[in-house]
């Protein structure tokens, strides 16, 4: 796939041709209102931001890029059954690549939904197979290619050069079918293949038959079958071939724009698609559907679906297929080899066919494809000598999920972004090095980034407490004096302190300077009020929202009774409170003097990466719990580097991969930015140091 084809999400969406002005004003503000929306997710303002993809959306419900983002938003706000809901209509719409769907996976597993999708992560060039220089001049415009999976070897024809080359997982040739000591090749335009125990069976575009060759006897022709003409069991221009479950072979015939059912060795059984396929290629099995790639009379690319005994049931691709040329099944998914527009995937299941990503696309004319045991690509390149070999990036970056929850451009060319790292199993990945770190704009490597500015800034905390003082803490207020008294003897005076109380309702202060004295005298002068705590949830949300756009070491100590009223926890369940949490880095501490309501608690700190604690069991740990805060490793890293700088182009937008490998365990995360225009951003680093 060409580099503009990379996924989009990140980017635009597609622009649908429209001469209509009211069409084109339409885009142009849902453009404006996509990039406000970015902008307000950089500074972690989520709730304007969702309501700027929204707008967007309502301007242009096909800017895909506003409904991703939108999604995203719901999930940094804490509503991950939210970004679930607009995720899973990217699916429905069929446009959903790996990204979508490999964080519909996850949300699925933090939720507890029995849910998921099979999914590919896009391909990256790995080398060429040469023609030339491997196979000695014998393979030169490869045509269909086909894999033995339990011998992990690969089958290819070559037109010109009228071969079928065996070749091993080294990459070494090991048998070529259609040679003849001294003399021109058995075949003339090889193309189609198909393997059944120690035959091969190959379909000869010009000479209009099937050779059948035993792989045993190192290559000798076992018999052939076919002939010129329309008539059953005659063919023209046979191309791709399947064997059927009932032992068939399905032979494509592009000059008779047809399928014939034949038996191995030639005996015609039925014929059908003659008054619906034009110029088809290949053909594939999936379940009880057939689907047979073909170009119809105006010129459209299209996928034929048949049920499996031949009758016409539908067809697809119209919209995004050229000259679709090879197919290659993998479970119920349908891969589509398009000689103009690269590969598609189609899900069997949905019904939803997908671009498929891969960078770094090198082929002139891809014709068919293979995916081996290994999950690697092999391509055939028909215009020259050449396979194209791809690695998945999940061989590569598999095993990490990152994410980068916020860029910061106000000294653009140099470019701050906030890395988040997790383990597979949820678990924040720790010590991270900038020797571990990749960044690319676009395609670039930049020179290695810089994280000091993680220590730098995290050397001060700003810590938020939510403190019960409602009745049921009344018989627990010497115990909460004492450890809210250590924690604050403990802390420095650049350290800064938010503080929340809540009884009926909520109190906030403002945020202070660390000391004794004033928060002290905040805290033990608050009258008592004779109820249970309502609404401590929104406290909590409230405090998670003051704690956003700031570098310093974060974190909010909560102090309860364990008891609450009707309304404790009627706004915010600990779901959407711990995802919100652990989506901006930001670790809850609970000091319970009962067990009351334990199991939320539970949920709540351990889910945001924080701690629980029992008041009356675990005294000595509070009583070092800003130590324990003081000392703990970062959830998030500041990563500095130099862009490329594109400020003669200010307003477009930059593509940006950060990649992390440490010791073969490796993830990447996909973002970008808008290059800022002459004035500055209303958010600095400074900001996020107050």
């Amino acid at each position: 796939m060409k580099a503009a084809k990379k996924v989009f999400f990140f980017l635009m969406f597609f622009m649908v041709p429209s001469f209509s002005q009211n069409k084109i004003v339409s885009q142009s503000l849902s453009l404006q209102e996509l990039k406000n929306g970015i902008s307000l997710f950089n500074e972690r303002r989520y709730p304007t931001a969702i309501q700027a993809f929204e707008r967007a959306l309502a301007y242009e419900p096909q800017n895909f890029a506003a409904k991703y983002r939108l999604g995203l938003s719901y999930l940094h706000a804490g509503y991950a059954q939210n970004a679930i809901r607009v995720w899973e209509d990217l699916v429905h719409q069929g446009v959903a690549d790996h990204h979508v769907l490999q964080r519909l996976n996850n949300l699925y597993f933090l939720v507890s939904m029995d849910k998921g999708y099979q999914y590919d992560y896009p391909y990256v060039f790995r080398e060429f197979f040469d023609g030339f220089t491997e196979a000695g001049h014998a393979l030169i415009r490869p045509s269909f290619i086909t894999y033995d999976k339990y011998k992990d070897l690969k089958f290819v024809s070559s037109a010109s050069t009228g071969l079928v080359l065996e070749i091993d997982s080294a990459n070494t040739i090991k048998q070529k079918y259609g040679s003849r000591f001294f003399r021109s090749s058995l075949l003339k335009m090889p193309m189609g293949l198909v393997l059944l125990d120690h035959l091969l069976f190959v379909a000869d575009f010009k000479q209009d038959k099937i050779f059948v060759f035993n792989r045993n006897l190192t290559g000798t022709q076992a018999w052939n079958f076919g002939k010129t003409g329309t008539e059953p069991g005659q063919l023209s221009g046979p191309m791709g071939m399947m064997l059927g479950l009932d032992g068939y072979l399905y032979i494509v015939e592009n000059g008779n724009g047809r399928i014939q059912k034949m038996s191995t060795n030639g005996t015609s059984i039925s014929i059908f698609g003659k008054d619906i396929l034009f110029r088809p290629t290949d053909i594939e099995l999936i379940g009880d559907k057939i689907f047979v790639s073909d170009i119809s009379h105006s010129g459209e690319g299209r996928i034929i679906v048949f049920d499996i005994d031949g009758n016409f049931e539908s067809t697809f691709g119209e919209s995004f297929l050229s000259e679709p040329r090879g197919l290659f099944r993998d479970g119920q998914t349908l891969y589509i080899s398009d000689a103009k527009n690269g590969l598609f995937l189609y899900n069997i299941e949905l019904q939803t066919a997908t671009s498929f990503s891969v960078q770094d696309d090198k082929l002139s004319y891809p014709f068919d494809l293979l995916k081996d045991k290994d999950s690697i690509i092999v391509r055939t390149d028909f215009n020259s000598q050449m396979l194209g070999i791809y690695s998945p990036l999940q061989g590569i970056y598999g095993n990490l999920s990152i994410d980068i929850p916020q860029i910061i451009t106000e000294n653009y060319p140099y470019i701050y972004a906030l890395l988040r790292v997790r383990n597979k199993d949820g678990t924040p990945l720790t010590g991270i090095t900038s020797e571990e770190l990749t960044v690319k704009e676009f395609d670039t490597t930049l020179a290695r980034p810089i994280l000091q500015g993680t220590t730098k800034f995290r050397s001060n905390m700003l810590v938020s407490f939510v403190i019960d003082r409602s009745k049921s803490m009344d018989p627990y207020m010497p115990q909460l004096e004492y450890y809210i008294k250590t924690f604050l003897s403990n802390m420095s005076g650049d350290d800064l302190l938010d503080i929340k109380i809540v009884d009926d309702r909520i109190y906030s202060f403002p945020r202070q300077q660390a000391s004794i004295g004033a928060p002290w005298y905040t805290i033990t002068n608050h009258k008592t009020q004779d109820k249970l705590s309502q609404d401590f949830d929104i406290a909590i949300y409230d405090s998670i929202t003051a704690l956003l756009n700031n570098l310093r070491n974060r974190a909010i100590v909560v102090f309860t009774s364990g008891e609450g009223g009707n309304q404790t926890f009627e706004t915010y369940g600990s779901d959407i409170l711990k995802t919100y949490a652990d989506q901006n880095s930001i670790p809850i501490y609970v000091v319970n003097f009962s067990s009351g309501n334990r199991s939320f608690w539970e949920n709540l700190t351990k889910g945001s990466h924080g701690k629980y604690f029992n008041a009356r069991t675990q005294a000595n740990q509070i009583l070092n719990l800003y130590s324990q805060i003081k000392d703990s490793p970062p959830l998030e890293y500041l990563v500095e580097f130099s862009s490329l700088d594109y400020r003669k182009n200010p307003g477009i937008w930059v593509d940006l991969s950060l990649a992390l490998n440490r010791s073969g365990v490796s993830g990447i995360a996909l973002s970008g930015y808008f290059v800022p225009m002459q004035t500055k951003t209303s958010l600095s680093t400074n900001d996020l140091f107050r």
